[in-house]
């Protein structure tokens, strides 16, 4: 999370959660694959963040890598059947 002293960082979120968001980051920063590093560091910590999967499977899109974004968009449904971003 940009602009979020580190500090207060550690304190407000997990590891897991730290490395999603600094997938995001990445992302947003066309840095990926340093976001589908942090994903999986996310996803190893959290197995269950739906989310995660979903976002990595984003990247792997912009990637061109199709299979392995279906695979973890299927992922993110297994966990989460009502985790509609999903589903696009």
């Amino acid at each position: 999370m940009v602009g979020v002293p580190r500090a207060i960082w550690n304190l407000w979120f997990s590891e897991a959660e730290r490395a999603y968001h600094l997938g995001g980051d990445e992302f947003e920063q066309e840095l990926y694959a340093e976001a589908i590093s942090h994903y999986d560091k996310a996803i190893q910590l959290d197995p269950d963040d739906a989310s995660a999967y979903n976002n990595r499977g984003v990247v792997y899109g912009y990637l061109g890598q199709d299979v392995n974004a279906m695979e973890d968009f299927d992922k993110a449904i297994q966990l989460d059947p009502d985790y509609a971003w999903a589903y696009y």
